[in-house]
C-alpha cells in the first residue's frame, strides 16, 4: 500500500510463513531494491488512478526502468497487482501481530479489527472502493481469492486454537467471511464512530461464544 516504504528485509518474517514469499518472478540477477521501486510505483499509480486504468509502460516510467525489467520481475499487470498486494497484507500482518499482548479472544479481536482498519484506510483500497468497486466483487469470486482466504484460515486458525475457541477452523472462516462483508459496509448496529471498535464489538460474539472454559481470556 502506498505510503510503506520502510520496506521489511523479504526474507525475514517468520510470522508469515504461511505466506509466500514476495520475490522477483526470475531469481538470477535480480536486485530486492528494483523490485520494491517497482512496487512502489504500482502502489502509487493504484492509489491515483485505480488498479484496472494502470499499464505496465506507466509502472516503468514511474520507476525509472524498462517495460522490459517489470515484465521480467513480475510479469503482466496480474501478477503485478498480486505481488503488491502480497507485499503490503505480508506488513500489515506482521505489524498488527507485532502489537499483540497475550493469546486469547480479546488478542484475535485486537488483530482482526487491526487489519480490517489499516485495509480500509489504504490509499489503494479507498480508490478502488471509491471508482472501482466491481474490481473488489470480480476479485472476491475468483478462485485466487477462495485459496487466499484458505491461507489465511491457516495462519489464524492455530491462534484461535491457542485462545481456546471451539471449533477454531470453523470459527476463523465465519469470521473471515464477515471481515469481507465488514470492509465493504461497516458495522451497522454498533454505536461506535470507531471503525475498529465497532469491528471488536461486532465480532465479539463469535469469539467469545466459543471459548473452551479452560482456554485463556
Amino acid at each position: 500500500m502506498t505510503g510503506r516504504k520502510s520496506h521489511l528485509p523479504i526474507d525475514t518474517l517468520p510470522v508469515l510463513v504461511r505466506l509466500p514469499p514476495v520475490k522477483a518472478r526470475e531469481t538470477e540477477d535480480v536486485s530486492e531494491e528494483t523490485l520494491h521501486r517497482i512496487l512502489d510505483a504500482a502502489g502509487d499509480l493504484y492509489a491515483g488512478f485505480g488498479v484496472t486504468r494502470v499499464t505496465i509502460s506507466q509502472v516503468a516510467g514511474r520507476a525509472g526502468v524498462s517495460k522490459a525489467t517489470v515484465y521480467r520481475y513480475v510479469g503482466g499487470k496480474q501478477s503485478l497487482l498480486e505481488l503488491y498486494s502480497l507485499r503490503e497484507a505480508r506488513a500489515l500482518v506482521e505489524e498488527a501481530l507485532g502489537r499483540v499482548a497475550g493469546v486469547g479472544p480479546e488478542s484475535l479481536l485486537d488483530v482482526s479489527a487491526e487489519i480490517l482498519g489499516e485495509i480500509r484506510r489504504h490509499p489503494v483500497f479507498e480508490k478502488v472502493m471509491a471508482d472501482e468497486p466491481r474490481f473488489l466483487t470480480a476479485t472476491m469470486a475468483d478462485p485466487g481469492f477462495a485459496e487466499a482466504a484458505r491461507s489465511v484460515i491457516d495462519m489464524v486458525a492455530p491462534l484461535a486454537e491457542a485462545a481456546g475457541v471451539r471449533a477454531a477452523r470453523r470459527s476463523v472462516e465465519a469470521a473471515l467471511r464477515l471481515a469481507v462483508t465488514l470492509l465493504l459496509v461497516p458495522p451497522l448496529t454498533v454505536e461506535s464512530n470507531d471503525y475498529q471498535e465497532s469491528v471488536k464489538e461486532f465480532l465479539r460474539p463469535l469469539f467469545t461464544a466459543g471459548v473452551r472454559k479452560s482456554g485463556k481470556r
